[in-house]
């Protein structure tokens, strides 16, 4: 302490008078802090509020999912059975079970919607890895068996994917499937002879690995849609 007074009371009057200020103080409940110290402790809190609203966030952020793109529909994994292109029985539930599967209704000959929801799922699946990709199963049922024979299907899938699965049935089995589905009926024009447009539902559907939803998609952003919700569909676990 620095006394001022150099008198012989004075030393004496300054530390009376600094102890009854200390007094005084104790008795207010405050306590002497020093400026360098008082800035530690607001910084110190700052950084502490930050902390926990840092901590706020990334919980908001966990609890509120990645929005789909896909129109959800409250349909299961169909269970049916078909013949592929090497007509062999395909088990569509238990041959996708765990996997993201993507199933398609059309015909080689069809004219515009069929190869372009092909083009895009091959886009779509383009810039995935290979684990990625074991994990997604692309199945194409023809709605025109009289003139998609194993080998005519098998050609034109293979412009889209190798691996695409192609399937072929009965008009009835293939209708049945897609009422399960709450989809149309196939309905043919029978008065253009081989030229005979069919129409058919024409959207993609694709079934997560739990398999407890249907997920529906078309229109001019097919690729994107895809690609954007089948990284979090992969992600649902069976």
């Amino acid at each position: 302490m620095t006394y001022v007074t150099r008198g012989p009371d004075g030393p004496r009057r300054l530390q009376r008078a600094a102890g009854a200020a200390e007094i005084g103080a104790a008795r207010n409940g405050a306590a002497a802090v020093s400026p360098d110290r008082g800035r530690f402790r607001r910084t110190a809190w700052r950084g502490v509020l930050l902390l926990m609203l840092n901590g706020m966030v990334a919980t908001c952020g966990r609890g509120r999912p990645e929005p789909l793109r896909g129109t959800a529909m409250d349909v299961p994994r169909p269970a049916f059975e078909l013949t592929d292109t090497d007509g062999a029985t395909f088990d569509f539930s238990a041959r996708t079970a765990g996997r993201a599967g993507i199933l398609v209704f059309g015909y080689t000959n069809c004219p515009d919607v069929c190869p372009l929801n092909m083009a895009a799922v091959q886009r779509a699946l383009a810039g995935f890895d290979m684990a990625e990709r074991e994990r997604v199963r692309v199945v194409f049922i023809t709605v025109d068996p009289d003139r998609d024979s194993p080998q005519v299907l098998r050609t034109w899938l293979d412009h889209f994917g190798s691996d695409f699965i192609g399937l072929r049935g009965e008009p009835g089995e293939v209708d049945a499937i897609l009422s399960s589905l709450h989809l149309s009926p196939v309905m043919h024009d029978a008065t253009a002879g081989d030229e005979a447009q069919i129409s058919h539902a024409a959207r993609v559907l694709v079934f997560p690995p739990s398999g407890h939803r249907t997920l529906l998609y078309a229109g001019d952003t097919l690729a994107e849609d895809l690609r954007h919700d089948l990284p979090i569909l992969l992600t649902d676990r069976p």
